[in-house]
């Protein structure tokens, strides 16, 4: 470890839960783990790090303005999707005022898909892909005293401005492995329970979150793989073991969250890390994502043994003519099979839809509403079909309807890409009618209620229940404004 005097200041911005539109207050906030990486290498490094998560603490920039002076930072490193762009730029312009010479590097999903802060005079650098190595050479090379970061040319994935021109450097490799990498720093949270997860997506709290690999070798046209691509890397399993022994040991967590596009792709490692939890005597409950057809019975039942409750599965439309249109490369009958078994098995399923997809029509819509009723889920999420910038889905939208330019409502909580045939009244009101119809069936009410298990299982209901009443509200509110 070498001594170093720089002081680095991570950001999370706030967005005031605008991204999750009537969800919100359903809505979670996950620790951003991607600043948690960042912190653990630079520590590890020498750097002297402070972090503020201004999503969590619910601050404005000027709000942070009196933190941010009292660090005076030598170098604010944030992140951004596209949702909290303009969220992010307001804490870099205010970084600025207090002192020019700060070094501002942006990162995360949106950057990496734009390539270019030419616009933006706030932004000193711009960090394309991952990140911990980039920005780990960007904190070493600068200089702080003149206030100039050295041999710009020579740093890999990034974007930056020399003089009038934008320079954009060649790509840094992936990381082939991940192991190499420090566990993310997480004692920098502080206490873990100010975080919460989405209202159905947990059964016991604090909920810690985990990802245990990167990338996806799918080439789904909604995906944004700017970050992590298509190559599939993973932590092994003893690395994922200490991970979860600092999430349940030392900060308490009694659930922990798997984050991973797919956790289920590599099934020896799946199965190590099931017998390790079991070896180790880790006593939590857990969830995680898989693919509907990336599955095996007798892996999934470890999973059960070692404490999985839930999967996430995309299933995305109950068509599938859609789904082959999205490059989404799933069977329906293969999807009620695997719902079918993970009922048998005793594991919850979370299933994610997407409307208002390239080629959507009513009828579609309305065969993704049938379908999804015909599931044994425990919840559904329905999302709607989002260009976010540098997916296939971006750069098809206009050939196949109406993309609005708004950013800040890229969240898949708002109807920013309408398709050709459909109106943006359309597609609100098929979103609030599938929330409507599959949780206000008697059979699922009666599911939830069987369900209960202490007080806070009846708050969580409770409002989920109050949330749903306030979206059909809501929307017959829009419709009788839109006939004046």
């Amino acid at each position: 470890m070498r001594n170093n005097e720089k002081k680095v200041l991570l950001i999370n911005p706030a967005n005031f839960g605008e991204s999750w539109g009537p969800l919100k207050k359903g809505g979670g906030i996950n620790p951003p783990l991607g600043l948690l990486y960042l912190s653990s290498v630079l520590k590890k490094n020498g750097f002297k790090v402070f972090f503020l998560d201004a999503n969590i603490q619910n601050l404005t920039a000027k709000e942070a303005e009196k933190y941010i002076r009292e660090v005076s930072p030598d170098i604010v490193g944030i992140t951004a999707v596209t949702a909290t762009f303009n969220y992010a730029l307001e804490y870099l312009k205010v970084i600025k005022k207090i002192n020019p010479k700060i070094l501002t590097v942006i990162g995360g999903p949106h950057i990496s898909a734009v390539q270019s802060i030419k616009d933006y005079q706030e932004i000193d650098i711009g960090v394309i892909g991952e990140g911990e190595y980039t920005f780990l050479e960007i904190c070493e090379k600068y200089e702080k005293e003149k206030g100039e970061l050295l041999e710009k040319e020579k740093i890999k994935g990034i974007v930056f401005r020399k003089g009038e021109e934008e320079i954009k450097n060649e790509a840094r490799p992936l990381i082939a492995n991940l192991d190499e990498l420090p566990i993310p720093d997480y004692k920098i949270l502080g206490d873990i329970r100010k975080y919460r997860v989405q209202i159905d997506a947990y059964r016991k709290y604090p909920v810690g979150t985990i990802i245990s690999s990167r990338g996806c070798p799918y080439h789904c046209i909604f995906c944004d793989r700017n970050i992590f691509g298509n190559r599939y890397r993973a932590h092994s399993p003893e690395r994922i073991i200490e991970e979860i022994k600092i999430l349940v040991k030392e900060m308490g967590c009694r659930e922990i969250k798997f984050v991973d596009d797919m956790f289920t792709l590599q099934k020896e490692r799946v199965d190590k890390i099931c017998e390790l939890i079991k070896k180790e005597k880790l006593k939590f409950n857990w969830s995680c994502s898989l693919r509907a057809d990336f599955f095996y019975e007798d892996m999934l039942k470890k999973m059960k043994e070692a404490g999985l409750w839930m999967v996430n599965v995309g299933i995305e439309s109950g068509n599938q003519e859609i789904l082959k249109k999205i490059k989404k490369s799933l069977k329906l009958e293969t999807v009620s099979k695997t719902v079918s078994l993970a009922n048998k098995l005793g594991i919850y399923v979370r299933g994610f839809f997407i409307l208002g997809h390239p080629g959507e029509t009513k009828e579609t819509m309305e065969d993704t509403l049938k379908f999804v009723k015909s599931l044994p889920l425990y919840t559904a999420q329905f999302s709607l079909a989002t260009p976010f910038i540098g997916t296939e889905l971006f750069y098809i939208a206009e050939k196949y309807g109406y993309r609005d330019l708004n950013i800040n409502q890229y969240s898949e909580k708002f109807p920013v890409f309408i398709p050709e045939g459909l109106t943006k009244e359309d597609l609100l009101k098929m979103h609030r009618r599938c929330y409507k119809e599959f949780y206000l069936r008697p059979k699922q009410l009666l599911k939830y209620l069987l369900m209960l298990r202490s007080f806070s299982d009846l708050k969580r209901y409770y409002l989920g229940l109050s949330i749903l009443i306030n979206m059909i509200i809501e929307f017959i509110l829009y419709k009788r404004r839109g006939k004046k």
